[in-house]
C-alpha cells in the first residue's frame, strides 16, 4: 500500500496505517519526518514537477479548468512556490533525519518536460550527494515497489538492467541527461513481460488503470507497450481484478453506515 499525501496530518496517519511508501509530502514536519525514518516508510518527494511549475509561462500553457486569467496564473504559481520551497526543505531534512529517499513522481503523464533525470538533477542541487541520489533512484525505490529482491543493486541473481553511460554519474548524477553519452543499455525484460501477463500482476492493473481512465496518451503509449500488449488490454474492457471484492466491500460499507436510513444510497467511487 502506497500513500499520496501533502500535508502531516495525512502523512503521519498513512505512515502509521503501514504504507510502504509516501508520495509528495512536502508538507512534512519533523514529527512526520521521524515517524518516516522510524518505520523505513520510503519518502518520495516528486520535486522537479514542482519545480517546473513554478516557471514562466507553465500555468498559461497547461492550467486545465476555469478561465485563465493572469490573476488566477499569479494565484497558482504562488501556491506552486510554496509547495516548491516546503519540498526543499523537506527533502534535505529528510536526507538528515536518516529517512529513506526515493525517486518517482505521478507527473510524468502530465507535464510534458519531466523526466526522473529532472528530478536525481533537482534533489542534487539541493546539496543531496550523487551518490545518495543514485541509491535512492535504485536501490531504495526498488524497495518502494516491493522488488528489492529482484531490482535496484548489481547483484548475482537479480535482473541485469544496466544503463552504461560515459562519465561518473556518483559524483554529477547530469551525466545522464545527455543522450550522446549512453554508450550502452543492457536489459533482461522478457521475466518482465512474461509477469505482465498475469492478470493480477500489480504493474499489469496498474497500466490498464491509466489506460481505461485515458491518461496513456499517444506520446508515452509505446513505453506501455514494451511490456503490455496494448490491443489485449483494450480487449479486456472496463473489468478489473478486484472489482468483485470491491463491490462486496462497498455492499458492506453500505450496510454499516447507512443501515439506519430509510432510503438506499448510491456509492460512486471514481
Amino acid at each position: 500500500m502506497h500513500a499520496h499525501a501533502h500535508d502531516r496530518r495525512g502523512i503521519i496517519d498513512a505512515v502509521r496505517a503501514g504504507v510502504i511508501s509516501i508520495h509528495s509530502g512536502e508538507f512534512v514536519d519533523d514529527e512526520g519526518l521521524e515517524l518516516l525514518a522510524k518505520t523505513q516508510c520510503v519518502f518520495l518527494p516528486t520535486v522537479a514537477w514542482l519545480k517546473f511549475r513554478v516557471e514562466e509561462g507553465y500555468a498559461s500553457r497547461y492550467l486545465r479548468s476555469g478561465e485563465v486569467t493572469q490573476e488566477r496564473i499569479e494565484a497558482f504559481k504562488d501556491e506552486c512556490r510554496r509547495g516548491y520551497e516546503a519540498a526543499c526543505v523537506a527533502i534535505v531534512k529528510a536526507v538528515q533525519m536518516g529517512v529513506k529517499l526515493g525517486i518517482g513522481s505521478d507527473g510524468a503523464h502530465v507535464f510534458p518536460p519531466y523526466s526522473l533525470i529532472a528530478e536525481l538533477v533537482a534533489i542534487q542541487d539541493l546539496g543531496i550527494p550523487a551518490m545518495t541520489v543514485l541509491k535512492a533512484a535504485t536501490a531504495v525505490s526498488a524497495t518502494a515497489v516491493g522488488r528489492a529482491d529482484v531490482w535496484g543493486t548489481v547483484v548475482k541473481g537479480k535482473e541485469a538492467d544496466l544503463l552504461v553511460v560515459n562519465g561518473n554519474p556518483a559524483n554529477d548524477v547530469r551525466v545522464l541527461d545527455d543522450p550522446q553519452g549512453i554508450r550502452a543499455i543492457i536489459q533482461n525484460d522478457d521475466a518482465r513481460r512474461e509477469r505482465l501477463k498475469s492478470q493480477t500482476n500489480i504493474f499489469r492493473v496498474l497500466i490498464k488503470t491509466l489506460f481505461n481512465a485515458g491518461l496513456i496518451t499517444d506520446r508515452t503509449k509505446a513505453f506501455y507497450a514494451t511490456y503490455v500488449d496494448m490491443e489485449e488490454l483494450k480487449g479486456e474492457g472496463e473489468k478489473m481484478v478486484g472489482d468483485d471484492i470491491a463491490e462486496e466491500g462497498i455492499k458492506y460499507l453500505q450496510e454499516i453506515n447507512f443501515r439506519d436510513r430509510a432510503q438506499p444510497v448510491s456509492i460512486a467511487a471514481e
